[in-house]
């Protein structure tokens, strides 16, 4: 039962997605590699020449976008390679400014629940960060903790305070990252505690 569900959600989510998919061109495109080529190594191809436009010294973000759609055409049933590549169409409409579509994205994967979660609600803290709704980036962020433990989210926090000058707030998640830092590291966070307290006289 518990596969059933799993898989129907995939199925809700890929036909949500479907709006990526409807390209003539694409579609041919796809079914010229698949013709010649396992859907694996087609996924790949695509996706690995995404990932060339994107991380790059002069980035080409629309190409990018454009490759990670045919590598999810090319494995679209398979959720696991799914996560990686949905992951990246979102942060190249992140860089495009295109907010609404990565959200919508973000959305699907977290319905999926499948793969490396911690890292969709850290792009979802930067979506909202790159658009400068830090009340909602910092919800996320405190969410991310609540949920994976990781101190990442801590910093995540702190530095968003830092942006809306709420520095005794600021200073309290630095003190719960201290008590999460092992003895190597507890010297910088320390300085960074006493720093803001006295800059901005705070007891």
């Amino acid at each position: 039962m518990k596969k059933i569900l799993s898989f129907l959600v995939l199925v809700v989510v890929i036909l949500g997605l479907g709006w990526y998919f409807s390209s003539d061109d694409s579609q041919k495109e796809v079914e010229q590699c698949l013709a010649t080529k396992s859907d694996e190594d087609c996924y790949r191809q695509f996706l690995q020449a995404g990932i060339d436009f994107y991380a790059t010294e002069n980035p080409d973000y629309q190409s990018a976008l454009e490759q990670f759609k045919l590598s999810a055409q090319s494995y679209a049933n398979d959720k696991t390679k799914g996560y990686t590549v949905w992951r990246n169409m979102a942060n190249a409409h992140m860089e495009l400014k295109q907010y609404d579509e990565a959200k919508e994205i973000f959305n699907d994967l977290l319905q999926i629940n499948h793969g490396d979660m911690s890292l969709v609600y850290l792009d979802y803290i930067r979506l909202y960060d790159m658009q400068k709704d830090y009340e909602t980036a910092l919800q996320v962020a405190q969410e991310g903790f609540d949920k994976f433990s990781e101190v990442v989210f801590l910093y995540k926090q702190a530095n968003i305070l830092e942006d809306l000058e709420r520095y005794a707030e600021e200073v309290e998640i630095y003190e719960q990252i201290l008590e999460m830092t092992d003895l190597e590291r507890r010297s910088s966070v320390e300085y960074k505690i006493e720093k803001l307290k006295a800059v901005h006289n705070l007891d």
